[in-house]
């Protein structure tokens, strides 16, 4: 039996009268609600309107073919922007969504209008873009340190789901609750007839996106999306010629990571510390994608699967690239440009201790199927 709908959820959550909650009614959470709550709530009226007129004047967009669409579903920290952006520059061969589509423009009509607006501030000499580059840098600075992003780079498409209520986004903004927890196990806990309504307002979207960027479907679709791998078995069912990469990277570095990375996430809704029990509910939820990739991917094999080594991206991408394209039967077309003084270790601004000795021990005991690096 489905739950009460989430939009009902992100209303009567907003705040908690529970001490020490990090949505108690503080000053800060209170802040950030009120800048974040308005803004949302239009783009919420805005964006469903232009999507339901596409329905109108684009109605044959449902017959849009996805032809074998990648999807990179992989652990948080383990390298996959990396990839993902060397993937996206391959023009010939994919097409990913950009920030710019998926706050501003998930329908048909609203992505022609941008373009149609790029084109012309292209003509009177660009003056638009170079303002709202300024006004970029302001608004992302908070996060740029922890992940590499602007309105023009490819991003997750799980954020397509915000204006249907459907994403385990919601999480980020509703610490230390239940609010759409059960979206960050899919495939597990989500009712089938929920999941079904979900993964098919996801397949419109992405239709729309090859609709206006690749109406023959000569370039292939590319997700990537750590909450994908909660829907494998979802999507193998819609998407049933979709393959699937993974990167094998320890998680001696990608739990504390993730970890990191969602303090520093929740810290913009919140000044209240993440409690330990938060944090121990990432690193469950970790173990968890990790043992659901091996049980779907290796086990199973419900979908064709590339694995790709974390120290060989980071090293020489263009090889990885260059694999991963002989995996998706394309041409190899990537030079190999690496700079032989390359790093060979993976640097971020964010900071976290690696595992080891006794936690080490313990967290490799509920993952005994990982490769060793």
């Amino acid at each position: 039996m489905d739950r009460r709908p989430l939009s009902l959820e992100v209303i009567t959550s907003l705040f908690s009268l529970q001490k020490g909650n990090m949505r108690s009614l503080r000053l800060y959470r209170v802040s950030r609600v009120c800048l974040t709550v308005p803004l949302f709530g239009f783009l919420i009226v805005v964006n469903n309107f232009f999507l339901f007129l596409d329905h109108l004047f684009f109605f044959r967009f449902h017959r849009q073919s996805i032809d074998s669409p990648v999807f990179i579903a992989s652990p948080p920290r383990t390298g996959t922007t990396y990839l993902f952006h060397g993937m996206s520059d391959l023009e010939r061969h994919f097409t990913t969504v950009k920030l710019w589509e998926l706050l501003l423009a998930p329908s048909i009509i609203q992505k022609l209008i941008i373009l149609g607006m790029g084109r012309v501030d292209r003509v009177f000499g660009g003056g638009g873009k170079k303002a709202w580059s300024f006004v970029e840098r302001i608004f992302f600075k908070p996060i740029l340190n922890i992940h590499l992003t602007g309105m023009n780079h490819p991003e997750e498409d799980e954020l397509m789901l915000l204006w249907s209520f459907e994403t385990a986004y919601f999480s980020l903004f509703y610490p230390d609750s239940h609010v759409s927890r059960d979206l960050l196990r899919f495939d597990q806990e989500v009712s089938p007839r929920r999941k079904n309504r979900i993964m098919k307002r996801y397949k419109r979207l992405v239709q729309r996106h090859m609709y206006v960027f690749s109406k023959k479907s000569t370039k292939r679709f590319v997700s990537k999306n750590p909450f994908m791998i909660s829907k494998l078995s979802s999507i193998k069912h819609h998407f049933p010629n979709a393959l699937i990469i993974t990167i094998n990277r320890c998680p001696s570095s990608t739990v504390p990571s993730t970890v990191a990375l969602n303090r520093a996430l929740t810290g913009i809704s919140s000044d209240i510390p993440m409690p330990a029990k938060v944090e121990l509910e990432v690193v469950d939820l970790m173990v968890d994608w990790y043992s659901y990739i091996y049980h779907s991917l290796v086990k199973e094999k419900i979908l064709p699967h590339l694995e790709v080594d974390f120290t060989d991206l980071i090293t020489n991408r263009d090889q990885v690239l260059n694999e991963v394209l002989a995996f998706l039967g394309l041409e190899n077309t990537v030079e190999n440009t690496t700079d032989s003084a390359v790093e060979t270790t993976h640097t971020t601004p964010a900071k976290y201790d690696k595992l080891k000795g006794e936690e080490l021990e313990t967290l490799l005991e509920r993952l005994p199927f990982l490769k060793p690096q």
